[in-house]
């Protein structure tokens, strides 16, 4: 009887507890131009997260080409989990990253490839807050 009761509480107990799965979100890498490597890793956030939809929502004007490759500056790898779907004039495609360029004496703009590995240059009025104080602290 007593092996009885022990199995039927382990079981219930089993059923109870669950196992919870957290959401692995790959970290932000900070780019250093000058010194040609990675700089700094930070974690990424779901507040992170949530201004970069909000920087490529609010995408408003393309940018040329560079003629020349920068100097100085740095480029911010952000992974995007889940990806963030871009529908604007100049793209429409799933994206799974963004490359956010900030360069001494030009305003931020971000690289982003399309499905077909095209990428993309653009612009957006919007400031990711939160993602420009960590890379700078």
């Amino acid at each position: 009887m007593q092996k009885k009761i022990i199995s039927l509480l382990f079981v219930l107990i089993s059923l109870c507890i669950q196992p919870v799965w957290a959401e692995y979100m790959a970290d932000i890498e900070v780019f250093d131009i000058e010194k040609e490597q990675i700089v700094k890793r930070i974690a990424n956030t779901t507040e992170i997260q949530e201004e970069m939809k909000k920087y490529l929502d609010s995408i408003d004007r393309t940018i040329p080409p560079l003629e020349e490759l920068p100097k100085k500056g740095q480029m911010i790898r952000v992974p995007l989990h889940p990806g963030i779907n871009v529908g604007n004039q100049w793209m429409k495609s799933m994206v799974y990253e963004v490359f956010f360029i900030v360069l001494p004496e030009r305003d931020p703009f971000v690289i982003l490839y399309d499905d077909a590995r095209k990428a993309y240059l653009l612009q957006s009025p919007y400031t990711p807050k939160t993602l420009m104080s960590v890379i700078t602290e």
